[in-house]
């Protein structure tokens, strides 16, 4: 039989006891249930969260992008004497794709298509042109 130095067995028989009493208590551990954890309830929290950053992420990215195309819009249509102040610029997100929707007002001698390929190149996106009608005294 192996028996273990003097300065070891101190070290051994802590070590032993500590093996026999989990013997003993292992059985009472089993006894005890863990939590209920609700997984369907924990998924749709996951969701729910993950939505609104996507959510707060979409309008951030369309803040910037509007402010971004704000001057290049704005000097374009000043070749065509159309006011800052008439100019109403909303970027639109659909399926992952932004659009620049861009209302300016009507005006007599101006080709709407050369206005939109004009924006387009100057905001490297799609503009989708929206004319209203102005009252003039």
């Amino acid at each position: 039989m192996l028996i273990p130095s003097e300065s070891y067995r101190r070290s051994i028989q802590l070590l032993l006891g500590l093996f026999i009493l989990f013997c003993f208590l292992s059985p009472l551990g089993s006894t005890f249930e863990l939590p209920h954890v609700d997984l369907e309830e924990i998924e749709e929290k996951r969701v729910e969260i993950a939505g609104e950053i996507e959510s707060q992420t979409e309008n951030h990215v369309i803040v910037e992008v509007e402010q971004s195309i704000q001057q290049p819009i704005e000097e374009v249509l000043a070749r065509y004497k159309i006011a800052p102040k008439e100019i109403y610029i909303q970027v639109v997100a659909i399926e992952e794709h932004l659009y620049a929707q861009v209302e300016i007002p009507q005006k007599e001698g101006v080709v709407p298509e050369d206005i939109k390929r004009e924006l387009e190149t100057a905001t490297q996106m799609q503009v989708n042109v929206i004319y209203y009608r102005t009252e003039e005294g």
